[in-house]
């Protein structure tokens, strides 16, 4: 169950859920401490944020039927599977409200991880101003690089700046939250289109678009804010990163077995999404190391 939680907060939902509910059938044969619940309360949160909402639906549920009352520890997780489940049936302010009841029954708790994270789910169900604030608050109280990239994401989304939100993409990314990450990178790709910023949109999207492959399908309302952006496609991609890594075109043709014009054309493509003008600018927006940097 721990390993589960860490992919879903990794955004590996897939593999999340299969632990998840390895460990839910486990559960259900011996569980003398009523870890079943949250067990559940996670694996609906990893089917609500994958899109499906019939299981998130019957994980919540099960969750309910099994929460003892007596364990106060565990409210918070049942809490945002409410929240998810919610947003996943398209109820957004329900979604909202649990995730702000949560974050307030922490708080008075005197539990601030949990503050943190049901703050940040806020943000992510698109309640931002009533979560940035605290967050900040929060952030000068507790240490740690993971409040603080909830915070500095929170104040992003306020300010409605897209090149701040493509910093906290890439500090969310750096701690290991890609899914997170892909939807800060999706909502700078909406910031920069709406201040007539082309290219940089493009290249949020294309920085989203390749942690959303990392983390399979998710379905998330911030990555709805992709719309359509023309990204890179998947072949651009990867003869991008490849050209980024330091191949040539002929070494790129080889390895994806295209002609040597065939690469030639995809990588005018991704300059031009791009907007850049050399191989060596290629990796800071497709998230791979350059050997030529």
């Amino acid at each position: 169950m721990v390993l589960g939680r860490v992919l879903l907060g990794q955004g590996a939902l897939h593999r999340a859920r299969s632990l998840l509910q390895e460990a839910a059938a486990l559960y259900a044969e011996s569980d003398p401490v009523g870890l079943g619940t949250v067990c559940l309360a996670l694996l609906a949160q990893a089917c609500a944020q994958s899109g499906e909402r019939a299981a998130a639906e019957q994980a919540l549920a099960r969750a309910r039927a099994t929460h003892r009352p007596a364990f106060r520890t565990f409210d918070s997780e049942l809490g945002l599977a409410c929240a998810w489940t919610a947003a996943v049936a398209g109820d957004l302010p329900a979604a909202t409200g649990e995730a702000l009841r949560v974050a307030d029954a922490a708080h008075a708790a005197g539990h601030h991880a949990h503050v943190a994270l049901a703050l940040h789910e806020l943000t992510r169900l698109g309640e931002v101003t009533a979560a940035a604030n605290r967050l900040r608050a929060l952030n000068d109280t507790v240490d740690g690089p993971l409040i603080d990239a909830y915070a500095a994401h929170a104040e992003a989304l306020v300010a409605d700046d897209g090149h701040a939100l493509d910093r906290a993409g890439v500090a969310l990314e750096v701690i290991g939250a890609q899914l997170l990450a892909a939807e800060a990178f999706a909502e700078a790709c909406w910031a920069h289109r709406q201040h007539g910023r082309v290219a940089s949109s493009t290249r949020s999207a294309t920085r989203a678009a390749v942690l959303i492959e990392r983390c399979g399908t998710p379905q998330t309302p911030a990555l709805t804010k992709l719309g359509d952006v023309a990204a890179l496609t998947r072949r651009e991609r990867e003869v991008a990163s490849l050209a980024a890594g330091g191949l040539s075109n002929a070494a790129i043709a080889e390895r994806l077995v295209l002609s040597v014009r065939t690469v030639e054309h995809h990588l005018e493509h991704a300059y031009q999404k791009l907007g850049v003008r050399r191989r060596s600018q290629l990796a800071q927006h497709l998230l791979v190391p350059s050997r030529r940097d």
